[in-house]
């Protein structure tokens, strides 16, 4: 299979079997001079070292062909939702209560706003055991909610986070109001809500928007959905490491309450537009 000239430098292999490989190494690690090392460790052909860079390759595409496939999930549902058609698979049963009762494998996490004309399972048009749903005023990450992320991310290998906001979101214009007339006796607790929210927005007060409100409440809804976006891609380590190594795609999104459809707007793949 192998030969060796003498010399202790050169190896020639007609063919380059897993076995090949094993005896080259070990004739790399006998070699007392390092040029004698490196010669010997070059016989290790490139079509190995290519080899795997084309599985790392292929195995990053399919766990971006699956994110890709659960947006897809979500807006088709989504266009269900705004054209009033259900799909009959979502409906509640007692075979699928059953069936996810020993354990869970939700395809998307959504963290969303706590207003309850935004739910989103209904907004998406999926069932049960379907989304890993996290819901907080104004849809803002803090400690629980990066944590909670996290949890389902890497517990569940789930690849797709989506930060859903809504028009005339009640933080926002709780913010809003607070910025123009700040209050002396707010909560402590809903002050910790909106001093959350405030960086994303108070510059926006600055701008010509303020001169105009609706068009300042949307533009703050979405500087808000893309802070909060911004600080799960950002803010945790378990979930930059999924990103970047698992394939983990966190996207920014916005529900309409007046036509019920959803436009994702941040951190979609280049390929997949709204």
């Amino acid at each position: 299979m192998a030969s060796h000239d003498g010399s202790g430098t050169h190896l020639r292999f007609a063919k380059f079997p897993k076995q090949a490989a094993k005896e080259c190494f070990k004739v790399a690690n006998a070699c007392f001079c390092t040029r004698q090392r490196h010669r010997a460790f070059a016989c290790i052909p490139k079509q190995m070292h290519s080899s795997r860079r084309h599985q790392n390759s292929n195995r990053k595409k399919e766990i971006m062909d699956t994110a890709k496939a659960a947006l897809k999930r979500l807006r088709d549902g989504n266009r269900r939702f705004v054209a009033d058609v259900r799909n009959p698979d979502n409906a509640s049963s007692h075979a699928r209560r059953s069936e996810i009762a020993a354990g869970q494998e939700p395809f998307a996490i959504i963290l969303g706003c706590s207003d309850s004309r935004v739910p989103a399972e209904l907004v998406f048009d999926q069932g049960l055991g379907d989304l890993f749903v996290i819901r907080v005023a104004g849809n803002i990450v803090a400690p629980s909610q990066v944590g909670s992320v996290e949890f389902a991310a890497d517990r569940y290998r789930t690849k797709l986070v989506v930060v859903l906001g809504h028009s005339q979101c009640g933080a926002i214009l709780a913010t809003l109001d607070e910025l123009k007339r700040p209050s002396e006796n707010q909560s402590r607790n809903l002050k910790s809500i909106v001093d959350r929210i405030r960086p994303s927005i108070e510059t926006l007060m600055e701008t010509e928007l303020k001169h105009d409100h609706d068009a300042l409440v949307h533009q703050s809804v979405r500087a808000n959905i893309r802070a909060s976006v911004n600080h799960l891609r950002h803010g945790s380590e378990i979930l930059e490491n999924l990103i970047q190594n698992e394939g983990l795609l966190v996207v920014g999104a916005e529900y309409s309450l007046e036509t019920g459809e959803v436009e994702f707007f941040d951190g979609l793949p280049a390929d997949i537009q709204d």
